[in-house]
Order: structure tokens, then sequence, then C-alpha cells
């Protein structure tokens, strides 16, 4: 048995651990700020067009009470962001405080339907009209700084992701493992994830532009109708395949061909489901049957590891 089992150091061990999109370690702080800010503009716009109908309608008096909701909502957003605590804003954001936009859109419709009971005359509803096309054209500028803000931000937490493989293939490849496979899958997330979107993001003039810019690359799986990289999955599969490949021959020798054979199963395995994923969004319970076959794969690895180096022990 070769000595560079018996004297690898503990960090090559400890690579056989398994981070996924959720597992990164990264500050959400800034993007959950940008998103805060993107729904600051939609509660001040808001706000505003209550403002005018206040002003000129007192039986609609009554619509203060979901701006008080909204900046209610909105003050529970900037703590979460602040906090970085993404999965509680994201789920504050979806089952609270979209819900109450809803509520208030659809509690200035039926105001609006009642302006003719209410006696609101043509004059005051052009002024409110003309206020109203004022507030868009603000609401416009705030919605693009807002959105490319929260673009940048998104490109940013990509970045990170790929130095932090390259660093993770720097190394490996130190210590001579081969990362051939796992070099080119991060170079592969660069060209077809990375620069279209800075690309798009570059000629982008409106907030929609960068919603669907944002909208067609993904780096993990998290666009419905775009470009689904799988990039956390595909790297922590070449980056396993490299591992086992630098120990195969050894493990073989000390006679751990069928532990190798499986842990090459649970990656074969893995990676065809990815494969066939192809640039959508997984299936259903096809994500999770990658993910449990990679961790699979990391503990399989780490057992062959702490076999051979308990044998190279009992030779020394």
């Amino acid at each position: 048995m070769e000595n560079k089992i018996l004297v690898m150091p503990l960090m090559l061990l400890l690579a056989a651990s398994v981070v996924s999109a959720v597992g990164m370690k990264y500050n959400e702080t800034p993007m959950l700020t940008a998103l805060y800010k993107n729904a600051q503009c939609r509660v001040e716009f808001t706000n505003g067009v209550i403002d005018s109908i206040i002003e000129k309608v007192p039986e609609a008096a009554y619509l203060s009470s979901y701006q008080d909701m909204l900046n209610d909502d909105l003050a529970q957003l900037y703590n979460l962001a602040q906090a970085g605590d993404r999965e509680a804003f994201k789920d504050y954001l979806k089952e609270k405080f979209e819900p109450d936009f809803h509520s208030t859109k659809e509690a200035i419709r039926d105001a609006r339907r009642n302006f003719t009971t209410w006696g609101v005359t043509p004059a005051d509803r052009r002024g409110m009209l003309d206020y109203y096309k004022s507030l868009n054209e603000t609401y416009g500028r705030c919605r693009f700084d807002a959105m490319k803000e929260v673009a940048e931000e998104r490109l940013n937490w990509m970045n990170a992701a790929l130095e932090r493989a390259s660093e993770r293939s720097r190394n490996l490849s130190a210590r001579g493992v081969n990362t051939t496979e796992l070099d080119a899958v991060i170079d592969g997330a660069r060209s077809a994830v990375v620069e279209p979107l800075e690309i798009r993001m570059g000629s982008a003039t409106t907030a929609l532009e960068i919603r669907e810019a944002l909208g067609a690359y993904c780096l993990d799986n998290s666009c419905p109708n775009g470009l689904n990289y799988h990039f956390f999955a595909k790297s922590e599969i070449a980056r396993l395949n490299g591992i086992l490949g630098y120990i195969k021959e050894d493990a073989i020798g000390a006679g751990l061909g069928s532990d190798v054979e499986t842990a090459q199963g649970y990656l074969d395995s893995a990676s065809a489901k990815v494969q066939e994923t192809g640039n959508s969004q997984y299936a259903e319970g096809v994500g999770e049957s990658v993910w449990n076959n990679i961790r699979s794969a990391a503990e399989s690895i780490k057992d062959i590891f702490n076999k051979l180096r308990g044998a190279g022990r009992e030779r020394v």
C-alpha cells in the first residue's frame, strides 16, 4: 500500500464531505436587502396610490389600514434581511407579504368601483390618474434600480460559488487528485450561466428585462422556465469522482474493490439522473434521489479512507 494514504492530511479525508447550494456558507444580507428594496418599491407605490384616493375620497379612509399592514410587513422583511435569514425571509414574502399585497390591490379596486356611488367628480378622477402616472414613473425607476441590485447580488453569489469550488479544486490538485472533471464543471457553469447573465444584465433597460434574465439562467435548480445548470450536484459528483480515483488503486490492492464499486455506483446513479434532467428542473423526487446518492457516495469514500488508513497503521 502506498504511503500516501497513511500520511494523507486530514483535510483530504474531510474533502469527502458534501456541500449543496443550501449548505454553502455565504453572507445572505446583501441579497436579501436588495429583495427588500424591491418590496419597498411596491409598497411605496401602493401607499402613494392610496394617499391620492383618500385625499379626494374621504369615504375611502379605511384604506389606510392596508397601508399599516404593508408597512408592518415591510418592517418584518427588513429585520429578516438584516439577520440574513434567507429561509424565513422567503417564507414571509410568500406566505404573508404577497397575500397582504394582493388583498390591498383588491381593496383599491373595490374602492374605485364605488367612485360613482361616492360622487367622485371627473376632475378628481383626472387628478388621481395624473398622480398615478407620476407615481408609476417613479415606481419604474425604483424597481429597475432594485432589480439591478438583486441581479448584481445574484452574480456575486454565483461567482462566490465558483470561486469556492475552484479553491477546493486547487487544494485537491495540489495533493495529487485529478480535478479535470471538476474544473470542466466550473468552466461550464461560467460559460453557460454567469457570462450570459452578465451580458443580459449589461443590456437591460427595464426591471422586466432584468427579471427575465434572472429567470433564464440558474446555477442551481431554481429556474422553472430557464436553464438549470445543477452546478452543486455536478461539482460534488466530479469532486468525489476525483477523490475516489485517487484512492482506487490502493483500495483495490487492499481488497476493497467492492467498496470502490459501491461508491462509484452511487456517483454514477447521481450523475445519470442529472444528465437525464439536462437543463430542466428536477422532476418530483429526482433532486432528493441525486443528493441521497451523493451523500451515500461521500460516506462510502470516507469508509474506504478509514479502512486504508487503519490497514496502513497496522503495517507500520
